[in-house]
């Protein structure tokens, strides 16, 4: 967890231009892929920007996604196997920008969770953010 907090906070972990949700490539296809559904309960406190990661079991990011003014709702299709999502958030100094550094503070409130994707079949990842603004990930199949 350490490396996601030194890497949220500076220049060489901007978000990527990606946001929102990518449609999950066709999974009947490819019986050694799933899809990662990740989506949010609660609402994100104002002024706050939600971050979601995909990451491999040896903290390699593979998909990352920012939500400035919208709920959390992103899907990722890989190999099937072990990962983890991490979701944060990060207050915003004004109106949270869509890309950039400019107007975000600093780290706050991480949760993640691993989960285990199949050939074929959906795993969905609920960030749920709770009145005081923590986190917590459940994931069912």
């Amino acid at each position: 967890m350490l490396a996601l907090a030194a890497g949220c906070g500076g220049s060489a972990a901007q978000p990527s231009a990606e946001t929102g949700s990518t449609p999950p490539s066709s999974t009947h296809a490819d019986p050694q892929r799933g899809t990662i559904n990740v989506t949010q309960r609660g609402a994100a406190a104002p002024k706050t920007m939600w971050f979601v990661r995909i990451e491999s079991p040896d903290s390699k990011p593979l998909a990352e996604a920012g939500f400035p003014d919208r709920p959390v709702s992103f899907s990722r299709d890989l190999p099937t196997g072990q990962y983890r999502v991490i979701a944060w958030q990060r207050p915003c100094g004004g109106p949270c920008q869509a890309a950039g550094e400019k107007g975000l503070g600093p780290l706050d409130d991480v949760c993640g969770a691993v989960v285990s994707v199949t050939s074929g079949r959906p795993v969905n990842a609920v960030v749920q953010i709770s009145t005081d603004g923590g986190c917590t990930i459940a994931t069912r199949p």
